[in-house]
């Protein structure tokens, strides 16, 4: 602190002021004391900075504890240094914020701690002068727990929201007035109405009979009660009732506010309609008892026979007039003990069912029947003796042993089979999953059964919904290639083979799948596409160094051969020939006239007319080039094209005087381009004929000379398509 001057007023007055300054310095220093223990103590973490080279000079132990340093790592270092700042341009933007006097306050932004992990803080800060230079002051609070929360809190209502819409029963929201805020997609489809015409109105679905009722309701709802399993009737769009059973509870906002009310309607229309079959099913059972196919025999509580039907005459052989009034024959003596303890338990009042075992018949012979025995009443409601019926499962059980011996077969089939075998029922659940599908897929049998396995990846989904939709529809799918997922996210090439499960009544319950890993084989398939490929390439070059060497023996034909490829392609397509014909027409042009090696240079180059002998060498290039070029194996018939394209529909041409459709179509187009191309150009012993005047020769000998079809596509080409010849 400054000196300050003597007082003039005596020793007295310095004393004075003395102890005032010594009291000023106590008072700060109590300040700063209680400022230091604030700022230690603060649950809110403090880091001071100073602004003029970004050190650290102060921090707080609830920074510490935030950040996961010591004190001893902080003090002296820049936050650059330790890399706290996820966003360096956090700080900046902090920095510059203050320097232009905004508040900094509730920012969030987040941090590393010493460990890596990632955090957020919610900040606020200062600028302070200490000791002549501006410090940064920043406070932060971490929210990391928060935002986990917040981000917990976005998944469970996203989920809700999922299952919201997946629902199978209509999900349905009103508000305090009644409106309607939720309907989601089994609303739609149980009540018709589509959300777009609910959403914001009153409920349409409470028959106006039902009015008071839906009213109690909601004000119950409303009160804070949770009703489940009500049973009444609703309305649909079409104006039909619809049976649904309702549950329903209130909506509550964050502070615990009843805000609406939620309902959850199930239609359970089919099951009412099966209650009211069951209510048929029970009065007329009297009417189906008189005419059952199984024994229905009644015993008094002497053990005599009382009644013994038809079926019961059927199936032991025995008449009514034989049995009624005697002991029940066709118990097997080492069965009697069994019979008597299901009569005492019946006449006890209880009823036994499902009770299988072996009776005799008149013939001495044993069946097995299927028991189901009780007590007879009278009209008192007294025991007065048991009712039994009994049905003949004999044939039932050597289908069962039949069946037994087949599953079994069938479960070792499974086992052993390296094919991937798998059951899914009707929501695409596994069902069954054999231990090649473990092996293939990843998920055990365990982890499988019962669950949706996401086997269809992203981008075969739209693939796998029309296979579904074909295979639902009763078509076979057999031996179908695609991809699958692995539980480790990778995917196999599969064959897929599928077939409908049925149950006993015809009705479709779900869909068993073979899938056969195909992975090698597609590898080996790619690379014999690789490895024909490459054939293919080499072909075409060495097709390729023929033709250089066929236009260096003949430079007056140089470039004859491209051109005739070319022309006879646009004439190929324009025809709607198959492109890969299109391509042996190529090919076959390029090295139709190979067989010209044989020829004399001499007579190819020679100016003049030839002579008959020279010309009859020239005549023999063809069949010299099929047998060139037999010698080859091409996916197309070029050594046949070759040896004819210089034949004629009429037969005037050779080597073999051909005709008509003994010449293959790949060799007259050939023809046709080979003519134009031809007389277009120069030759030694000619000068070139204009266009048109090769145009005109094959237009002349259409239908005789050349084919019809070729020549009409060739003068399209240049009449109306403006080709040329390059």
């Amino acid at each position: 602190m400054p000196k300050r001057k003597r007082s003039i007023k005596g020793d007295g007055g310095l004393s004075r002021d003395v102890t005032v300054s010594k009291r000023a310095e106590e008072a700060l220093r109590e300040s700063e004391e209680r400022f230091r223990k604030a700022f230690q103590s603060s649950p809110v973490g403090i880091v001071m900075t100073r602004l003029s080279d970004n050190h650290m000079v102060d921090v707080n132990d609830a920074l510490l504890r935030m950040w996961g340093y010591t004190r001893e790592e902080v003090v002296g270092r820049t936050a650059e240094d330790l890399n706290v700042w996820v966003r360096p341009e956090d700080r900046l933007n902090i920095v510059q914020a203050l320097r232009e006097n905004k508040p900094v306050s509730m920012l969030e932004a987040q941090f590393r701690r010493k460990s890596g992990e990632l955090a957020w803080g919610i900040l606020a800060a200062t600028l302070v002068d200490m000791g002549g230079e501006p410090h940064m002051i920043v406070l932060a609070q971490d929210v990391t727990e928060r935002r986990r929360a917040e981000e917990t809190l976005r998944t469970a209502n996203e989920t809700m929201r999922t299952l919201v819409t997946a629902s199978p029963s209509a999900i349905i929201c009103i508000d305090m007035e009644g409106r309607t805020t939720v309907w989601n997609r089994a609303a739609e489809r149980i009540f018709g109405w589509t959300a777009q015409e609910v959403i914001g109105k009153p409920l349409p679905v409470i028959p106006p009979e039902r009015a008071e009722e839906g009213k109690a309701l909601r004000q119950r709802a409303l009160q804070g009660e949770t009703v489940t399993g009500y049973e009444v009737r609703r309305l649909r769009k079409d104006g039909s009732l619809v049976d649904v059973s309702v549950a329903f509870g209130p909506v509550r906002d964050p502070q615990g506010r009843v805000t609406g009310v939620v309902s959850v309607l199930t239609d359970i229309t089919e099951r009412k309609r099966n209650e009211e079959a069951l209510r048929i099913a029970n009065e007329t059972v009297r009417t189906l008892v008189s005419a059952s196919p199984s024994a229905i025999i009644s015993v008094d509580l002497e053990g005599r026979a009382t009644a013994w039907n038809r079926a019961a005459e059927r199936i032991f052989g025995w008449t009514a007039r034989e049995v009624i009034g005697k002991p029940l024959p066709m118990t097997p003596p080492e069965k009697a003990e069994e019979v008597k303890s299901l009569r005492q338990r019946a006449l006890r009042g209880e009823t036994v069912t499902g009770y299988e075992g072996k009776r005799l018949r008149k013939d001495g012979s044993l069946i097995d029947v299927n028991v189901a025995v009780g007590p007879a009443h009278d009209q008192h409601g007294r025991v007065v003796g048991t009712i039994g019926v009994m049905t003949d499962v004999t044939e039932r059980r050597r289908a069962e042993e039949k069946l037994n011996r087949t599953t079994a077969q069938l479960n070792a089939l499974i086992q052993s089979s390296p094919a991937a075998i798998l059951g899914l029922d009707m929501e695409s659940r596994v069902t069954d999953w054999s231990p090649a599908a473990e092996r293939m897929y990843g998920w055990s049998a365990k982890d499988a059964i019962g669950m949706p396995l996401p086997l269809i990846p992203e981008d075969r989904r739209e693939e796998h919904a029309v296979l579904l939709k074909r295979s639902l529809g009763g078509e076979p799918l057999v031996d179908y290639e695609t991809r699958r997922l692995r539980q480790d996210g990778s995917q196999v090439d599969v064959s897929v083979s599928t077939a409908l499960l049925r149950d006993a009544g015809g009705e479709v319950v779900g869909r068993l799948g073979i899938h056969l890993d195909i992975t090698e084989r597609k590898r080996a398939e790619e690379k014999l596409l690789a490895s024909a490929h490459m054939l293919r390439k080499t072909l075409f070059s060495t097709i390729d160094v023929i033709c250089k060497i066929v236009e260096a023996r003949d430079p007056y034909t140089s470039g004859h051969e491209e051109r005739v490829g070319a022309l006879a392609m646009a004439i190929a397509r324009d025809m709607g020939l198959p492109e890969d014909s299109v391509e042996g027409v190529r090919v076959a042009a390029a090295i139709h006239d190979i067989g010209k090696l044989q020829v004399p240079i001499e007579i190819l180059s020679r100016p003049g007319k030839l002579g008959d002998a020279e010309f009859a060498i020239i005549k023999t290039h063809p069949q010299v080039g099929y047998d060139i070029l037999s010698g080859f194996e091409f996916p197309w018939p070029i050594a046949n094209i070759a040896r004819q394209h210089h034949e004629r529909m009429d037969g005037s041409g050779y080597p073999n005087a051909l005709r008509g459709e003994d010449i293959l179509l790949e060799a007259r187009v050939l023809t046709v381009a080979d003519v134009v191309e031809s007389m277009s150009s120069h030759r030694p012993y000619r000068p070139a004929h204009t266009l048109e005047e090769a145009l005109g020769e094959i237009e002349q000998h259409r239908g005789t000379k050349y084919d019809p079809r070729v020549v009409d596509a060739c003068l399209k080409l240049f009449r109306e398509g403006g080709y040329k010849l390059k």
